[in-house]
């Protein structure tokens, strides 16, 4: 019976320094969060902002080389329909390209190794 006492006695301490050293981790895990919220909010807002310029850009670039590829039809003495007609097949057909390629490469992306890793690790 005193065995079981001191069995009991020493799991009781135990899981009270167990609930110690959890709550004493605690501000230390919040001031890592804190650390890494920070280095986030100096590195990746600037990054969108820059990804947003990027994209407005492109958008600006892609709409003058149509306005350019309008006139030059319209030079060769096409209809200004017809040239619309066929600034926008040349649009669908590299829409349909590049979606093409982004469902081969979403379709290659099994994540089997991370699934394989995953089953390995014991609990």
């Amino acid at each position: 019976m005193a065995e079981k006492k001191n069995y009991l006695t020493k799991v009781i301490i135990d899981f009270a320094l167990l609930v110690y050293s959890l709550l004493k981790m605690i501000p230390d895990f919040l001031s890592l969060v804190e650390i890494e919220a920070r280095a986030v909010k100096d590195n990746v807002v600037p990054l969108i902002i820059l990804y947003l310029l990027l994209g407005s850009l492109l958008t600006a670039a892609w709409i003058s080389l149509f306005a350019i590829c309008f006139l030059w039809l319209i030079s060769l003495q096409l209809h200004w329909i017809v040239s619309l007609m066929i600034i926008f097949l040349v649009q669908l057909v590299l829409l349909l390209v590049i979606s093409l390629i982004m469902f081969k490469k979403i379709n290659k992306m099994s994540f089997r190794r991370s699934r394989h890793l995953i089953r390995k690790i014991k609990i």
